[in-house]
């Protein structure tokens, strides 16, 4: 399985970039949602400060949207966030910056850029 979490994160970042590119869906769940699924790939992959750092912001969403501290998913994202700052000290690197995600530009049928 862990050949397929680079793949994974290859579909997630772009998904939190297309998320947080608008005003109105950049504090929604459904970005939260894709915060906790990269801090567990992060996770899994012992990268554990990139994986904080998602899963924080992942929490911190849910807080901003009503989603109660003892809710099922809550409870999970707290876990692996546990787990990611436990061994965070393990390997010693850089903290990662949320501007490492990568810009997508995408293109009409002229070839001509759109956004980005």
């Amino acid at each position: 399985l862990e050949r397929h979490y680079t793949p994974a994160l290859e579909c997630f970042l772009p998904s939190l970039e297309l998320l947080r590119s608008s005003a109105e869906t950049e504090s929604t769940l459904d970005c939260a949602s894709v915060l906790g699924s990269l801090g567990f790939l992060y996770l899994k992959l012992q990268r554990y400060n990139e994986s904080s750092n998602f899963l924080r912001e992942c929490l911190r969403l849910y807080l901003r949207n009503g989603v109660d501290e003892n809710d099922r998913e809550t409870r999970k994202v707290q876990a692996w966030l546990e787990m990611a700052e436990s061994r965070e000290d393990e390997i010693c690197a850089a903290p990662p910056s949320f501007l490492e995600i990568p810009t997508i530009v995408f293109n009409d049928e002229n070839g001509d850029s759109i956004g980005g």
